[in-house]
């Protein structure tokens, strides 16, 4: 039911506007495996795959209140990322919908950083 709220996700082409402005620029955390991750990601993406995150929260901004988009390939792992973030105290954290497959959909740019890429 914590997964129907519509303030949690953003489509794919909302995002890629945010992106465009440096004074609200959320941060777009990929939880895709690296080798994933390395053929493709929104541009300006961290990678910190799903399993890793509770290891890896130092990375996470100390403001609770940082805006925080979690991106997967379809959408799905990234609306449960997003509620442990909640979790964690996180009040401005959504989902990406639809996930990179969306993004790579609506003809929006990638980066990669896969070796000969």
């Amino acid at each position: 039911e914590n997964l129907k709220n519509p303030y949690d996700s953003v489509r794919a082409t909302a995002l890629e506007e945010q992106l465009q402005d440096e004074t609200a620029k959320p941060l777009v955390i990929d939880i895709r495996s690296p080798d994933m991750f390395a053929e493709a990601h929104v541009p300006g993406a961290v990678n910190i795959p799903q399993d890793d995150l509770p290891g890896r929260a130092k990375e996470l901004p100390e403001d609770r209140d940082a805006a925080i988009v979690m991106v997967c390939n379809i959408g799905k792992f990234s609306k449960q990322t997003m509620l442990y973030l909640k979790s964690m105290g996180y009040r401005n954290v959504r989902s990406m919908k639809g996930g990179l497959n969306e993004w790579v959909r609506k003809g929006l740019a990638t980066e990669s950083t896969a070796v000969g890429a």
